[in-house]
């Protein structure tokens, strides 16, 4: 949640108004490592309240979040070329077989 909100944050920029920004940083001040699981949920559900209560915030976080899913989008396509490669070397010895 922490790199959510401080991804928000950077994509807010230097332009954000004030009121927005306190909003972030109250929710940083509520996040607890150690809080219950009733207690995440409810913080989940305010953060994601508070996002979709102003477009500022909603394309912040779209923009955020896009990101994201293309930086993991990359890593799962140059892991499965790396397995992709261990499976056909250990083919090559007969070590295993493919299903």
């Amino acid at each position: 949640m922490k790199k959510l909100l401080n991804g928000v944050d950077e994509e807010l920029g230097p332009t954000a108004s004030v009121k927005l920004l306190v909003s972030l940083e109250a929710f940083r001040k509520r996040l607890d490592p150690d809080s219950t699981p009733r207690r995440r949920k409810r913080f989940q559900r305010d953060l994601n309240a508070l996002l979709n209560s102003n477009i500022h915030l909603r394309a912040a976080a779209k923009r955020y979040l896009s990101k994201e899913i293309n930086r993991h989008r990359k890593t799962s396509a140059a892991l499965e070329k790396r397995v992709d490669r261990l499976i056909k070397q250990l083919e090559r010895k007969g070590k295993t077989r493919v299903k």
